[in-house]
C-alpha cells in the first residue's frame, strides 16, 4: 500500500521526497496506534495489581482496627488498676502516720 499511496503522489506531481514520506506517514500512525495499545495493555495490568493492593491495605485496616479497639478497652481496665493500687498506696501510707 506505501507504493500505490507514493505513486498516486507522484502522478500528481508532489516531489518525490515529500511524497515518500507522506506514503510512510501510515506506516508510523499504525506503529504508534499499537505502541499506544501496548503501553494500554500495561496500564491495564498495573490498574488491576493496584486494586489487589488497595483490597489488602483494607483488610490490613480492618484488622489493624480491631487491634486498636482491643488496646483502647485493655488500657481503660489498666488506669483502673493504677487508680486502685494507688488509693491503697496512700490509704496505707496516711494508715502509717495516722496510727
Amino acid at each position: 500500500m506505501q507504493s500505490e499511496v507514493f505513486d498516486a503522489f507522484r502522478s500528481i506531481g508532489v516531489e518525490e521526497g515529500k511524497a515518500l514520506r507522506a506514503a510512510a506517514a501510515p506506516n508510523e500512525r499504525e506503529n504508534d496506534v499499537r505502541d499506544l495499545k501496548s503501553d494500554v495493555a500495561i496500564l491495564r495490568s498495573d490498574v488491576t495489581i493496584l486494586k489487589s493492593d488497595v483490597a489488602a491495605l483494607k483488610s490490613n485496616v480492618t484488622t489493624n482496627t480491631a487491634d486498636i479497639a482491643t488496646l483502647k478497652s485493655d488500657n481503660i481496665i489498666m488506669k483502673w488498676m493504677m487508680g486502685f493500687v494507688l488509693a491503697f498506696q496512700v490509704a496505707i501510707f496516711v494508715k502509717m502516720f495516722i496510727h
